[in-house]
């Protein structure tokens, strides 16, 4: 399935695998295993502004990249509220890239949390420059040969490549911008990545 940059939020195709309960992220687990591959998982809420500009350009990846490398899947924080927070999930958007844990006994496993993902890495709020570069860093094959940017011409959205200009961040009192790399603030700090905490 391609993604299309109009379709209806927050479904914009590509190979997309989404989460709405234990079995689906059994399933998943399962799969990527299987595959040898990692899973990068978009938490989202569809209240949230930079969750919205994230869509298209993250189902667009999903077929830039090797299914054998990475598999990327969607998780509803409203939906499933309970998987979030057991991945300690509390800005919009996150992205996770997991690798699976090793096959389950069942899906309660997951429910109740015995089986836990080894979390490689977290990105809060939305940046696919970041995005890109954690996939690099960790091996993630690119099946097409040059990744395209939203800012190439294949903008989807209003103002959906400016998300990756200006950086923003939501949290529960709202969206914030992030700071430029330089800058100190430490209210907004501290919410760029859990791998510089």
């Amino acid at each position: 399935m391609r993604w299309r940059a109009r379709q209806p939020w927050p479904d914009f195709g590509g190979r997309v695998i989404a989460i709405r309960s234990a079995k689906d992220l059994d399933d998943l687990y399962s799969k990527a295993q299987t595959r040898g591959a990692l899973i990068l998982l978009d938490v989202y809420a569809l209240w949230c502004p930079p969750c919205r500009r994230a869509a298209p350009t993250f189902a667009r990846m999903s077929e830039e990249y090797d299914d054998a490398s990475v598999i990327f899947a969607k998780l509803n924080i409203d939906e499933c509220g309970s998987i979030a927070a057991a991945l300690q999930v509390r800005v919009m958007p996150t992205f996770l890239l997991l690798k699976p844990p090793a096959r389950s006994q069942s899906v309660c496993d997951v429910v109740h949390l015995t089986l836990k993902p080894t979390v490689l890495e977290t990105l809060r709020g939305w940046s696919e420059r970041s995005v890109r570069g954690k996939l690099a860093q960790h091996g993630v094959a690119v099946s097409r040969s040059e990744p395209r940017s939203l800012e190439d011409g294949a903008g989807a959205d209003s103002g959906a490549g400016a998300s990756e200009k200006v950086g923003l961040i939501c949290n529960e009192d709202g969206c914030v911008r992030e700071p430029p790399p330089n800058h100190q603030a430490p209210s907004t700090r501290a919410l760029t990545s859990a791998a510089e905490v």
